[in-house]
């Protein structure tokens, strides 16, 4: 064969750089990998019939739950598991019993025979770059070209072929069982299919080779100006893909973060930081005050308990992006105004180049609301950060004044006039939120 494959549903059935003949369930997963010999004859069927198609070996068969999660990936001829998933915990075993192996955690690995942590060191993308398992001793070392290709440093895992900590690689994604054998240098058995291995995101497979996806974007609707099987719309040193469904500029949001705390508390701005993704402050928040005005305290006090929450709350600025529970994809200027929080993803999606906001003012007067006229309401990003950190912590559902309350603090701080409250923002009339 030359060239790739489809199906009717636009997932590719023949890969042409791996001799893959790929199978799909009803949930367009990959389900069967058939591999091809180039280097042997066909049959003695397919060779009769002419047709040209070479000896085919199944390789795999995954399995997955209802909800699309793996179950585990299994030899078709015999039905031996490679590998079988149980939440975190990696097993092998057979039809009647499960061995386990190991426990992968945000951190690592948990080897389960030799009882050892193995910890995983990212880079900004999440990609492993270095597995160790103490500051002594390093058992894999990594090197990626933009789109996933490795390029070095495999050779120190050369001693351990078969450490399943080492299936963890680029974007921080395990790669895929098929073939059923993963060495140093990503081999494939049989013995033509060398070089790099597919890539589990979990709604796709991803081929770092050709730089693409194995299946249709499922949510290919939200993205038109672009093909429905590329990687992080071309850009994979700023842009993630967390699980072949939305893109994240996470870099970028990270730097206009910094930015809009820059705009509130100037230079010293300078003492916020990201560590592991996370924002920090590096001295102490009796230090940072000093000197400040009544205002940025408020603004601080505010964005320091965030901080300090235990609950983490990511900030993306991104014009599109996917809610739970039924993953739809929203646009959040048009449909939230410029902002949105979203207790569910626990998420502050800000758009980064916000629209003015129409609202219907809401007065009280003699005890009583007073609908006022609709305005247009001017904004940023760094009062849209405030609203949504107002919505984050204001806990009333139906009386949520406490949100422009908030946001007027950062509008004061940015030279903004103040925002007036609305319909879905005031102490008067309760909002009809569940």
């Amino acid at each position: 064969r030359v060239g790739y494959a489809y199906d009717s549903n636009g997932n590719i059935t023949y890969d042409p750089l791996r001799c893959f003949e790929i199978r799909y369930n009803l949930l367009n997963l990959a389900s069967e990998v058939i591999g091809h010999d180039p280097e042997e004859s066909a049959d003695s069927d397919s060779a009769s019939a002419g047709n040209g198609v070479s000896a085919a070996i199944p390789l795999c068969e995954t399995v997955y739950y209802a909800d699309g999660t793996r179950s585990g990936v299994r030899r078709p001829d015999n039905g031996h598991w490679f590998t079988r998933y149980v939440s975190s915990l990696i097993c092998d075993g057979d039809a009647e019993f499960l061995y386990p192996r190991g426990v992968v955690t945000d951190f690592g690995y948990i080897d389960l025979q030799s009882g050892k942590m193995q910890y995983f060191l990212r880079d900004h993308l999440g990609s492993v770059r270095v597995i160790a398992e103490d500051r002594h001793t390093v058992i894999g070392r990594t090197d990626y070209l933009p789109f996933g290709v490795r390029m070095s440093g495999d050779s120190l895992t050369a001693g351990n072929p078969t450490a399943r900590s080492s299936f963890f690689g680029f974007s921080g994604k395990e790669n895929e069982m098929w073939g059923g054998l993963n060495t140093a240098d990503g081999d494939i058995t049989p013995h033509w299919l060398k070089g790099e291995r597919y890539q589990h995101f979990g709604a796709r497979a991803y081929d770092p080779v050709s730089c693409i996806f194995m299946q249709v974007d499922p949510m290919a609707e939200k993205y038109y100006g672009m093909t429905p099987y590329g990687y992080c719309a071309g850009n994979p040193v700023m842009i993630v893909d967390q699980d072949g469904r939305e893109l994240y500029a996470k870099g970028a949001s990270q730097t206009l973060l910094l930015q809009d705390i820059r705009l509130l508390f100037g230079d010293k701005a300078s003492h916020f930081k990201f560590d592991d993704n996370k924002l920090v402050l590096e001295t102490s928040a009796k230090e940072f005050k000093n000197k400040m005005s009544r205002n940025q305290k408020r603004a601080f006090k505010i964005l320091y308990s965030a901080m300090s929450d235990s609950q983490k709350t990511e900030v993306f600025y991104t014009d599109q992006i996917s809610l739970k529970p039924m993953e739809i994809g929203v646009d959040v200027n048009k449909d939230f105004g410029g902002g949105l929080y979203s207790l569910e993803d626990n998420v502050i999606a800000i758009s980064p180049n916000p629209k003015y906001v129409e609202i219907i003012e809401v007065k009280e007067f003699a005890g009583m609301p007073v609908l006022g006229e609709t305005i247009s309401v001017r904004q940023n990003t760094a009062s849209i950060l405030f609203h949504e950190l107002g919505e984050r912590q204001t806990s009333d559902i139906h009386f949520r004044g406490k949100v422009i309350d908030i946001e007027n603090i950062a509008r004061e701080l940015l030279g903004l006039p103040k925002r007036p409250y609305d319909l879905n923002h005031n102490d008067i009339i309760p909002t009809n939120y569940k």
